[in-house]
């Protein structure tokens, strides 16, 4: 009888398979690998809060009490006066201070007032340095003890009439006192007799570098 011999038969391809299946395995390992080493890296967020950034004011005060606070004004009855007539004067003090945080420089004019009866020839105003000079003879010639910062002015119009030749510098801090001198033209003619009004000293502050 006999005996067959046990033969080993390789499939077709079978090595090619293996071969595959191991590159396969291969690339499993490196990908676990590669996956093992990528981290959800943790961090952290820090909000720094600042203090108040406030912005500062530019303030003009008037006679010191009067007028705070922005484009604020107020009515100075003192300056007033009864029974004058053409070529008098009466002088009044205004001061005006810089309550504000940066330097400036302040312009200031003269308008009529809500309340005018007088006609165009009539009242005249001019602003000085220096303090008031009173007068107690008729007729009355109220002067300034400085010099005139501005012309003289008739308020012959409704007009915004400026009274500084230049404008004039306020530090922060400061203060200008002026004397502002108003009368009666010696050219007023009958016509305002028994007339009255009011006049608007109008003063700005520009902020200055």
């Amino acid at each position: 009888m006999s005996r067959h011999r046990a033969e080993t038969r390789t499939r077709p391809g079978g090595s090619r398979h293996r071969t595959a299946l191991a590159l396969a395995l291969v690339a499993a390992l490196g990908v676990g690998a590669g996956g093992a080493g990528t981290y959800a890296f943790w961090n952290d967020t820090a909000n720094v809060t600042t203090g108040t950034l406030r912005a500062g004011t530019l303030d003009l005060r008037v006679d010191d009490n009067q007028a705070t606070g922005l484009n604020t004004g107020w009515t100075k009855s003192s300056i007033a006066f009864a029974g004058r007539t053409p070529g008098e004067y009466e002088a009044y003090p205004l001061t005006l201070r810089n309550v504000g945080d940066p330097p400036g420089t302040y312009t200031l004019a003269v308008l009529r007032g809500s309340t005018w009866t007088y006609l165009n020839d009539a009242v005249l105003v001019q602003a000085y340095t220096g303090a008031p000079v009173e007068d107690t003879t008729y007729p009355v010639q109220d002067t300034c003890s400085g010099t005139a910062v501005g012309p003289e002015r008739l308020v012959s119009t409704t007009a915004e009439l400026p009274l500084l030749t230049a404008s004039r510098s306020l530090a922060a801090g400061g203060s200008d006192t002026l004397c502002l001198r108003i009368g009666l033209a010696t050219t007023a003619g009958d016509g305002n007799q028994d007339k009255s009004g009011t006049l608007v000293f109008r003063a700005v502050l520009t902020q200055t570098s």
